[in-house]
């Protein structure tokens, strides 16, 4: 399952935090409306690191589907979405209770 990341944009492991694992297919539905950008390993947001986990970061493993929005394996950071605004992305899916 591919798992959901909030990051302050920096280089080091505390920069990352995780959040919940869900079908790949559930998370592209919901980001839907969002480009992607995609990262063969974490990302780092040099120009804009904050002490405060704001970005999501969408973690695709080997084992996921791939589709015409998530190709490949990696880290794909959702353009113009913020964590504060991405409280329906990290629900978990309905199936999954």
């Amino acid at each position: 399952m591919a798992r959901l990341l909030t990051t302050t944009g920096g280089a080091d492991e505390d920069a990352y935090q995780a959040g919940p694992e869900l079908p790949l297919t559930v998370i592209e539905a919901r980001v839907k409306g969002f480009q992607c950008k995609f990262a063969p390993t974490r990302i780092v947001l040099i120009k804009s690191t904050h002490m405060y986990r704001d970005w999501v970061v969408i973690e695709v493993t080997d084992d996921d589907p791939k589709s015409e929005k998530f190709p490949k394996s990696g880290f794909y950071l959702v353009l113009n979405l913020m964590r504060r605004d991405a409280n329906s992305l990290f629900e978990p899916a309905p199936e999954l209770g």
